[in-house]
Parts: structure tokens; C-alpha cells; sequence
């Protein structure tokens, strides 16, 4: 009986290639896993999640092993009251593009957590914030729209000059 012999090259390639998909394996399922989480706390933190359509999930077996990608498909949030610390749970949805923030108390630190999500273009504000915050706010790069909807600045009135060098204005 003969054995088959391999090359330490055939090997040497083998478990490079094995080595790659189960690295590409364990970053999704680590990404899942870290959004499945910050969605669970932000549903417990009153937050509401649209999403355009119904996704195209993860399936079967492909599920089980990379695990559930829902988060890759919300592109809104709205907080129904909160406070700074819920805005971290962002980061790990890697598509939010709209924020919606409603009757919350939010300070620079909320807005340092906004700083992270990289795919953020539109906050739209019907809280209170101070006038510092919201010009931290305004220098969020990513931001293209600032929308006020009912929203008290204190300090300042909807006659302030700051307030009307905001990108974008939008009475409803």
C-alpha cells in the first residue's frame, strides 16, 4: 500500500488558506455577536430600529455558523429619551446613517460616541441641548444635515447666528 505524499509547500498552503477562512469566520461572528448585543440594549433603552425592507438575513447553516447580520441592515435609530451612554451601542451598527433623538439629555460626551459612527449623516434633534453641545455636534465631519424639529436650544434662540450656519434647516 502506497501513502500519499505531500509537499511541505501543499501543506504549508493548506493552513494558510484554512488559517484565513476561519480568521474571516471568527471576525463575523465576533461583529454579530457585537451587534446582536448593542441592538438588545438599545431595544432596552427604548430605542426604535427602521429598516427600509425586510433584510436578507443569514440563513440555515450560514446563520449558525457566522451568526444573525440584522444589524448590518439598520439605517436609522431613534432614542425615545436617553442619555449619553446609550449613543456607544451606535458604533456596532456598522450602516446608521439617520439618528433621530428625542427628549433626552445628551452632552459632550453623547456626542464624542456620535464621533465613532463613521456612517452618520443625518441627526435630527427634538431634545434640549446647550448650545456648546450642539456646536460640537456641528463639527461632527461625517454629519451633512443637522435637522431641528421642535428642539430648544438653551442660549440661544432659532435668531442666533450659530444657529443659522447649521448645514442644513429644515421646519416641518
Amino acid at each position: 500500500m502506497k501513502l500519499h505524499q505531500f509537499s511541505i509547500r501543499s501543506l504549508l498552503l493548506v493552513f494558510t488558506v484554512l488559517a484565513v477562512a476561519f480568521a474571516w469566520i471568527h471576525a463575523e461572528r465576533t461583529k454579530s455577536h457585537r451587534q446582536q448585543a448593542a441592538m438588545a440594549a438599545l431595544s432596552e433603552r427604548n430605542v426604535l430600529f427602521i429598516r427600509p425592507w425586510e433584510p436578507a438575513t443569514r440563513q440555515g447553516l450560514l446563520r449558525m455558523i457566522l451568526g444573525d447580520n440584522s444589524g448590518d441592515f439598520i439605517f436609522d435609530a431613534t432614542f425615545l429619551g436617553g442619555k449619553d451612554d446609550d449613543l456607544r451601542f451606535l458604533a456596532a451598527l456598522p450602516k446608521v446613517s439617520d439618528v433621530d433623538l428625542l427628549d433626552g439629555e445628551y452632552s459632550s460626551g453623547g456626542v464624542a460616541y456620535l464621533r465613532s459612527v463613521s456612517s452618520l449623516r443625518c441627526v435630527t434633534l427634538r431634545t434640549r441641548m446647550s448650545m456648546e453641545v450642539f456646536e460640537e455636534l456641528r463639527q461632527l465631519p461625517q454629519l451633512e444635515s443637522i435637522r431641528l424639529d421642535h428642539s430648544m436650544l438653551m442660549g440661544a434662540s432659532f435668531e442666533d447666528p450659530k444657529v443659522k450656519r447649521v448645514a442644513t434647516f429644515e421646519e416641518y
